[in-house]
C-alpha cells in the first residue's frame, strides 16, 4: 500500500476529532505567581541561591511510585500555587488520590492550575467540570476532541487469501465511537456491507470511497452504508481503494483542505 495513502487517511482521523471545535478565543489569561520567595518551598530555594549551590535541572526518577509520592509531598507543602501537566489523568487509583491532594490544597487556599490532555478524558465531562467548579482550582485543556465525533479510528483488511472465507472483526464492526478504515474491500463488498448492517451500523451511517487516493486520479464519492454497493457500480470505482465509515465523513468537505496538498505533494515526486 501507498505509504502516502495510509498516512493520508490516519491524518483524516486525527484532525477528525477537533474539526468542529469553537475558537479558541476570549479565555481568561492566567499567569505564575513570582511573589513566593516567603513560602517554606521559596525560602528553601533563597537559601541554596544565597550560597550559590542552586543551580537550574532536574531529577530522574525511576519508578511511578517515587514520582507519585514526590508529586503528594510537593502538594502537601504548596503555600500559594500548584502547576499541573498531565497527558494521560487516568481515572484510577493513583489519579483519584492525587485529584484529591489537589482538591485538599485548593481548600487551604492554594491555587491549584491544571493543564490536561483530552485524550483520556471520554466519558469524564462531568467529573471534570466538578473539578474545575472549585474557586481555586482552574482547569484548562489542550489537544480537544468534538464530543459528537469518534476519536478513535479502526484499520480493517477486506482481503483475504484465496479460498479463504473472510472474517471481520466483528468488535470494530459494531463499535459506533469508532471510524473504521477498510482497505482492499471492493473484492467482498458485499459480505462487508452485510456483516456491518448484522453488527449494528445504520445502513444511513456514512461512508466516504477514495479511490487511488493521494495521487492525481483521485475520487472522493460520499454515500451510505446501505447505498455503498450502488456507489461502487455507478461510479466505476477500481482498485485500490479505501472506505471511511463513520460520522466523520460528514466532515469530509472540512477537510478537504489535506487533499490537494497531498496530491501536489505527489506529483512533486514525479517532477
Amino acid at each position: 500500500m501507498n505509504r502516502n495513502y495510509l498516512a493520508c487517511f490516519v491524518l483524516f482521523s486525527v484532525l477528525s476529532g477537533c474539526a468542529s471545535l469553537p475558537e479558541n478565543t476570549g479565555r481568561t489569561e492566567s499567569y505564575v505567581f513570582t511573589d513566593t520567595q516567603d513560602t517554606m518551598l521559596g525560602r528553601d530555594a533563597r537559601g541554596d541561591l544565597a550560597k550559590g549551590a542552586a543551580k537550574d535541572g532536574f531529577v530522574l526518577l525511576g519508578s511511578g511510585l517515587d514520582a507519585f509520592v514526590a508529586r503528594a509531598a510537593l502538594a502537601e507543602v504548596a503555600e500559594r500555587s500548584i502547576d499541573v501537566q498531565y497527558y494521560l489523568y487516568h481515572n484510577d487509583l493513583v489519579g483519584k488520590l492525587f485529584t484529591g491532594f489537589l482538591w485538599k490544597a485548593a481548600g487551604r487556599g492554594v491555587r491549584v492550575r491544571i493543564l490536561v490532555d483530552d485524550m483520556g478524558l471520554d466519558g469524564r465531562d462531568e467529573g471534570i467540570i466538578a473539578l474545575d467548579s472549585h474557586p481555586n482550582i482552574e482547569l484548562r485543556i489542550f489537544n480537544p476532541f468534538d464530543r459528537e465525533i469518534g476519536r478513535g479510528v479502526q484499520f480493517v483488511t477486506g482481503h483475504c487469501k484465496d479460498n479463504e472465507a473472510l472474517v471481520l472483526d466483528q468488535t470494530a464492526l459494531s463499535d459506533p465511537g469508532q471510524t473504521l478504515v477498510i482497505y482492499m474491500g471492493l473484492a467482498h463488498l458485499p459480505q462487508i456491507v452485510r456483516d456491518l448492517v448484522a453488527a449494528g451500523r445504520p445502513e444511513e451511517t456514512p461512508v466516504a470511497i477514495v479511490e487511488h487516493g493521494t495521487t492525481p486520479r483521485q475520487r472522493n464519492i460520499v454515500t451510505t452504508i446501505g447505498e455503498l454497493q450502488q456507489a461502487v457500480d455507478r461510479h466505476a470505482i477500481a482498485s485500490p481503494a479505501m472506505l471511511i465509515i463513520g460520522p466523520v465523513v460528514a466532515l469530509a468537505e472540512e477537510l478537504d483542505w489535506f487533499m490537494p496538498w497531498a496530491q501536489e505533494m505527489e506529483l512533486k515526486k514525479y517532477a
